[in-house]
């Protein structure tokens, strides 16, 4: 394999050197920027090991930080913030915009109707643990899988089911229902995570326009649409707030969308899509470093997650990142604990 800046130059990029922060930015922007380890933990969180990480800047689902030990979620976001030297390290809570997940609060069972190929695998059978924003334990099912479908109760932004992800609906996201469901009043989700105290949002479900361009051309615009409107709501209840998104990278060709965000993560960026431990295609790489090295120039951070358990793969991909002043972890691919090593 080809590492480093040679690999770069291969790869038809120039590597980006020293990064900076956009004019102008707020205290978390710079933070954000200054970020040098990060971890990314949906499951099984305990708030206790995430204090004694190392970590700049965690990712967490905030319904893992809501009663633990009976305290606030304010004070439990608050302690994981607390770095073990005693300084203070960015905590972004995650948020699906693209896909409405069963194991949510907001969810009800009536919204789709029961599916006796699929009843042994879901949501009431599968312990809470394991539910991993979509990320679920395989069932063993005989019957071939199928989409479940909404029932004639069902809000009409919802959509089929993920084949990928069980549990998780696709959705209207341009319905202003939805969106009401996201932000925009007390109860809606962003608007608790603010509440709560987070320094930010971990966007993730941008990528769904692409499952509807095909029926819907103006798919991609109302996504940026979205994540704009999301951005300056949030920003208009806490000025430090940071929007990071998560994939559908080839959004960032839209101005609208480069303004709206702090950050972009990249899943899977050098291995994984064809298979575990699975060199990307060249081509697919080089097309996402197109958009993820057009952000980075702008002076916003790229954090790039790959899920690989061999060392020497490992290594390899961290030299490359390091190369390209991404900020890489390695983590489980089911998200459910945290990889603290140098």
């Amino acid at each position: 394999m080809v590492s480093g800046g040679a690999w770069l130059m291969h790869a038809g990029v120039e590597p980006e050197r020293n990064p900076s922060t956009r004019p102008g930015a707020t205290a978390s922007q710079v933070a954000l920027a200054e970020v040098r380890r990060w971890g990314y933990q949906l499951a099984n969180l305990d708030p206790r090991v995430a204090m004694g990480s190392s970590f700049d800047l965690l990712v967490v689902d905030p319904d893992a930080l809501k009663g633990w030990r009976n305290r606030t979620q304010e004070v439990a976001v608050d302690m994981v913030r607390r770095r073990p030297d005693g300084g203070r390290r960015l905590v972004l809570a995650y948020l699906s915009i693209g896909e409405a997940e069963s194991y949510r609060g907001y969810w009800s069972k009536a919204w789709v109707a029961p599916d006796i190929r699929t009843a042994t695998a879901r949501d009431a059978h599968v312990p809470t643990a394991t539910r991993i924003a979509g990320r679920f334990a395989e069932p063993k099912i005989t019957a071939p899988r199928v989409p479940r479908r909404p029932s004639a109760a069902a809000p009409s932004w919802l959509a089929d089911e993920n084949l990928r992800w069980q549990g998780n609906f696709r959705v209207r996201y341009w319905d202003r229902d939805w969106q009401r469901l996201l932000f925009g009043n007390p109860q809606a989700l962003l608007d608790e995570i603010v509440a709560a105290g987070f320094d930010g949002v971990y966007l993730d479900g941008a990528d769904a326009h692409a499952a509807f361009r095909g029926e819907r051309a103006s798919a991609e615009s109302e996504m940026v649409d979205l994540i704009e409107r999301l951005a300056i709501y949030a920003r208009g209840q806490n000025p430090e707030f940071l929007i990071v998104m998560q994939n559908a990278e080839e959004l960032i060709a839209h101005g609208r969308l480069r303004d709206a965000i702090d950050g972009v993560a990249k899943e899977d960026l050098l291995f994984g899509i064809a298979g575990p431990s699975t060199a990307n295609d060249p081509a697919d790489v080089t097309s996402s470093l197109h958009y993820l090295t057009k952000l980075q120039r702008e002076g916003r951070p790229v954090l790039v997650v790959e899920y690989l358990d061999n060392p020497a793969l490992a290594a390899d991909a961290r030299r490359r990142l390091d190369a390209l002043g991404f900020v890489s972890y390695f983590a489980p691919r089911e998200l459910n604990r945290l990889v603290d090593a140098d």
